[in-house]
């Protein structure tokens, strides 16, 4: 299976997408440049071994786990793999915290987690998994926790809980907020600007209070409107009153 995987991804390579890709990744390791939507189709057929041969598909994913995955899109088979596998949702989640160690990049992240559709019919039991990904301090679970917020949890009755997650991994000060592990790298308020900008704009006259008292820190409280105002779907006598918002520093 893991030559069988590596095959069909080499025969799917693209080098100038690797090249074009790995200037946007930081962190990525080696690429075959293979497009997302190939490693899709791979990682669905990959996921019918979990029925038909689980100790196939549980030996590549050890073999990734071990480190001696040569290729990023091998690893991405692996977690996109868990988006589509066929099961309850305590085993997705079980295979799902077991790749955590290898989100080591947003590429693989952001994909990943969008990937988890069946998080949506089990809100409440993945968001007691999650708590501890975004208070634990670390980059990627923080920023996993938000993707998967954004993707699967934006609805009226979790929106409250978003906001309450975004306000605390990127307050204003950098006062530690009580149980929660203070991180401030670019990735993690990446996130929550975008998991905000999605909130508003999926429920605009809930989230604009919350904009206009927001206790953010400046750079994700302005990368959120930027990303609102380049939604389509903000109109645009919105869009100018949300510039108007912007906050600036002494030097602008």
């Amino acid at each position: 299976m893991i030559s069988d995987i590596r095959a069909l991804l080499e025969s799917s390579a693209d080098p100038e997408n690797s090249i074009f890709s790995a200037g946007l990744t930081p962190g990525c390791g080696k690429l075959l440049g293979v497009r997302l939507p190939r490693l899709r189709e791979i990682a669905k057929d990959f996921a019918k071994q979990f029925e038909t041969n689980r100790t196939e598909y549980d030996a590549y994913c050890a073999y990734t786990l071990s480190g001696k995955a040569e290729y990023q899109e091998e690893i991405m088979i692996h977690g996109l793999s868990i988006g589509y596998l066929k099961t309850d949702i305590g085993t997705v989640l079980q295979y799902f915290d077991a790749f955590m160690p290898l989100d080591t990049n947003w590429a693989i992240n952001d994909s990943v987690c969008m990937t988890m559709k069946m998080f949506a019919k089990h809100r409440e039991h993945v968001w007691q998994f999650l708590e501890p990904y975004w208070k634990n301090g670390k980059t990627y679970y923080i920023r996993a926790a938000l993707v998967i917020m954004l993707s699967q949890f934006v609805t009226e009755e979790y929106l409250p809980r978003i906001l309450a997650v975004i306000d605390t991994v990127c307050p204003a000060s950098a006062d530690a907020v009580s149980g929660v592990v203070h991180n401030d790298d670019y990735y993690v308020h990446m996130a929550a600007a975008w998991c905000l900008s999605v909130c508003y704009v999926k429920f605009p006259e809930q989230v604009m209070p919350y904009l206009i008292h927001a206790r953010l820190d400046d750079d994700t409280y302005n990368k959120a409107l930027q990303k609102i105002v380049e939604s389509f779907r903000c109109p645009a006598d919105i869009k100018d009153c949300i510039r108007s918002m912007k906050r600036r520093n002494r030097t602008d």
